[in-house]
């Protein structure tokens, strides 16, 4: 497996002590979109999910500091090695920003595997236009909205603005000098 950095800057929000601050970026996106969210949710043997995102069915969400789509590949292998998919669960793995489709104007937030295709595949940012909410599908193999379930075809998919959420995200948590203060 590839190694990670094994310390990130530890960053507190909402009250949670995260492991990084991408991991706590994550978190205030999936706030800024309205999910419910659950970190490090379980052990398993040798791996702790990061997340679990509360859609129509959980997702677990695998946080890692990926830069191109060859690194999310990379760890898609990896995330098949540890058994999640085999087990059942859902997966999305995600870097540090979302990034664009290949050979596509829109925007993904990681690659996802959900358990009835058992494998990887891009994901897509979308709104639901029947119920309104922020989610995301796969763009290979479902057209499922991940977050609400709705589904007819393609007639749900409206388009998104969930990557204006991650600047807002990022503030939210970005790393903020002490301040000193000098006695006279």
């Amino acid at each position: 497996m590839k190694s990670y950095p094994k310390f990130g800057i530890r960053t507190t929000y909402r009250g949670i002590s995260f492991r990084s601050r991408l991991e706590a970026t994550w978190a205030a996106f999936f706030d800024e979109c309205g999910w419910s969210w659950e970190y490090e949710p379980f052990d398993m043997s040798g791996y702790i999910p990061d997340f679990v995102l509360r859609g129509y069915k959980p997702i677990i969400v695998d946080v890692k500091p990926l830069v191109s789509w060859d690194d999310y590949w990379e760890r898609s292998e990896e995330i098949r090695e540890i058994g999640l998919i085999d087990e059942g669960y859902d997966v999305l793995i995600v870097g540090v920003s979302m990034l664009s489709l290949p050979g596509s104007a829109n925007t993904s937030i990681g690659l996802l595997a959900l358990e009835e295709n058992y494998g990887f595949g891009y994901s897509s940012c979308m709104r639901c236009i029947k119920c309104g909410c922020h989610s995301f599908f796969d763009v290979c193999n479902r057209w499922v909205s991940v977050m609400c379930g709705h589904y007819d075809g393609n007639s749900y998919i409206g388009t998104s603005e969930m990557e204006s959420k991650w600047p807002s995200a990022k503030n939210k948590v970005q790393w903020q000098p002490k301040m000193r203060l000098h006695h006279a």
